[in-house]
């Protein structure tokens, strides 16, 4: 901090320039738990950002069972099956989610996500044949029509244990009434099919091979969201919905040029839990 103060405030070459655009902790797999010591995970650094480096991944949710999400590519031809999955969740969806703005003090931090996926809609990918690293802001684009003018959609990706315990990666809350913005909010029409963009939060997450990578859907997410009006029904068109996540390529423990960093290998420590959601860029001065 004290070299950015010396850049941007007092104009000395501190070589705060010649560094990556980007550092941020990349947390590592960890079992659900609403508190912890530490989170494990390791810096890495981005040359610039946006990255060209990371590739956006998009996994179409799967038609019949809603068990499932294929990879796919946004060529893929939408809804030809006309199949539609159905969500009306319970209130209490939400009530194992942590706090909104948590200080990771216990008990501060989403529990098993399982406690929650019961009232949700339900997609997992195939059990990953080797690590999966994400970064950036995933993005849900949903087919969706409502049977009531208020509704709201929360999605929830989770990292999925080949025991089953479900561990809350990143969330995203969209009151559909704003689903052009939130200037001048407009009530949806009963039974039509809109198109809607859910952007989740962003994230830096290691996905261990064998694990499984899950959206789940939910139609309330008290409290970290207030409930609409009136309890609404949901209708995805899961052919036509997709889930876009942010993969970055395995490079562990490399600097730029592709050579082992001495800095990195330093800093790949267990991180106090007060500083895991640090994300550390260098401005510009913008």
């Amino acid at each position: 901090m004290v070299r950015w103060w010396d850049h941007w405030l007092k104009g000395r070459d501190t070589g705060l320039l010649d560094e990556p655009s980007l550092r941020v902790w990349m947390q590592d797999s960890v079992p659900p738990k609403s508190s912890y010591e530490d989170r494990p995970g390791r810096w890495v650094a981005e040359e610039h950002w946006p990255s060209q480096r990371i590739e956006e991944k998009h996994l179409r949710l799967r038609i019949g069972s809603p068990a499932g999400l294929n990879e796919t590519s946004l060529a893929a031809e939408d809804g030809e099956n006309g199949s539609v999955h159905v969500v009306r969740s319970p209130l209490s969806v939400g009530m194992f989610a942590g706090k909104w703005a948590s200080y990771a003090a216990p008990p501060d931090l989403p529990s098993d996500q399982r406690e929650e996926d019961g009232g949700a809609l339900v997609y997992d990918t195939n059990p990953l044949t080797e690590d999966v690293e994400i970064l950036g802001l995933p993005r849900l684009q949903l087919a969706v029509s409502s049977d009531k003018p208020v509704a709201m959609v929360a999605a929830r990706l989770s990292d999925v244990a080949p025991s089953g315990e479900a561990t809350r990666v990143t969330y995203g809350l969209l009151n559909l009434t704003h689903r052009n913005g939130s200037a001048n909010p407009q009530p949806l029409e009963v039974g039509k099919t809109y198109q809607v963009e859910v952007q989740l939060n962003g994230v830096a997450q290691t996905f261990p091979a064998g694990h499984k990578i899950r959206v789940a859907l939910s139609t309330s997410y008290w409290p970290l969201a207030w409930p609409s009006p009136e309890v609404a029904t949901l209708s995805i068109e899961p052919e036509a919905s997709v889930l876009i996540i942010p993969m970055r390529p395995l490079l562990r423990q490399t600097n730029r040029y592709g050579r082992s960093d001495p800095l990195l290998q330093q800093l790949n420590c267990r991180l106090p839990v007060y500083r895991h959601l640090n994300i550390i860029g260098k401005s510009h001065g913008t």
